[in-house]
């Protein structure tokens, strides 16, 4: 079960580019093309264990893409572009659950998502459910849950290395993602 939040401070969203929309924790893509944009949040987290949560708000409003990335970054990468993942930042993908991580070849991108038979899941988190990320950056690994239950997924230990901050990429119009102030169930 995840507990408060460690030394993370959900002030709400620090960074985000013209493209997007914070109304309190709620960001929105309200603009652009079908183009990825990066957005942070929170303080900048050197060591300790962090963990919190992220409301999968919608998904994008012409087609329905579910399509984002949550994870972590260094501080100041542009908000007008996404890719991140190949500049430092680590995430996860969640339509199919892939882990993208600076330093991963495009072959070492790990899809994750797979049911019982071994068939990859293309829905696997939707619109609704809870994002859990627990970042240890005392052995530098992250962790990934979903509606307050650990996955199994995520980054091992030594992978990575603060400083960092809580971090996102949207890619369509529509799409909505919602900082939770505790790990909480939603009624």
């Amino acid at each position: 079960m995840w507990r408060r939040l460690g030394s993370l401070t959900m002030s709400g969203w620090t960074r985000f580019g013209k493209t997007c929309q914070a109304e309190g924790l709620k960001l929105t893509k309200t603009s652009g093309g079908n183009y990825p944009r990066h957005a942070t949040f929170g303080e900048v987290m050197t060591s300790g264990v962090h963990e919190w949560e992220v409301h999968f708000t919608s998904a994008a409003s012409a087609n329905g893409n579910r399509c984002m990335y949550i994870g972590v970054s260094p501080e100041g990468l542009d908000v007008e572009k996404g890719g991140h993942y190949k500049a430092g930042a680590f995430y996860i993908r969640t339509d199919d659950a892939t882990l993208h991580g600076a330093g991963l070849e495009d072959g070492e991108q790990t899809r994750v998502g797979y049911n019982a038979i071994g068939a990859v899941v293309e829905r696997v988190f939707q619109a609704g459910d809870r994002i859990g990320v627990k970042l240890n950056l005392d052995d530098g690994s992250l962790q990934y849950s979903k509606n307050g239950e650990p996955t199994g997924w995520g980054f091992l230990a030594g992978t990575i290395k603060g400083p960092v901050v809580g971090a996102v990429e949207m890619l369509c119009i529509g799409q909505a993602l919602t900082l939770l102030p505790k790990a909480t169930v939603l009624a």
